[in-house]
């Protein structure tokens, strides 16, 4: 397989997303225990984890098929299909999770910065 040469402030830069969402997932599960520790606010801290979860899944899945050489419109497709399971849990499977369209929200959100920084890698994050 061909793989694509990674420049090393792409590398840097999806570490630093993994590690962001890593803190910020933290931070969330230490307000479990610490009612006073959040992210920004309250409001935000409550809906954090969807946002995180979809973030990273996007990057890495969109990052992976980045370095195999796929076209962004795959990534885009791979997001359109996040974007959809995340709106279909949050507000069609109300018995599995609690139907909070707010959660979907901040899902959605993530998959958009990622596609937009999926975006710029796949311009200007590789050598080829």
């Amino acid at each position: 397989m061909d793989i694509r040469k990674v420049k090393t402030n792409t590398t840097i830069s999806v570490i630093f997303i993994f590690l962001l969402c890593f803190i910020l997932g933290i931070i969330r599960w230490i307000n479990i225990f610490n009612e006073n520790v959040f992210v920004i606010t309250k409001e935000i801290n409550s809906h954090i984890t969807n946002f995180t979860i979809s973030l990273m899944l996007c990057t890495l899945i969109g990052y992976l098929l980045l370095c195999y050489r796929k076209k962004y419109w795959i990534i885009v497709i791979v997001g359109l299909v996040l974007i959809s399971i995340n709106l279909i849990y949050e507000t069609i499977f109300p018995f599995i999770n609690t139907v909070d369209l707010i959660d979907a929200v901040y899902g959605v959100v993530g998959v958009i910065i990622s596609l937009i920084y999926l975006l710029f890698i796949n311009k200007k994050g590789f050598d080829n």
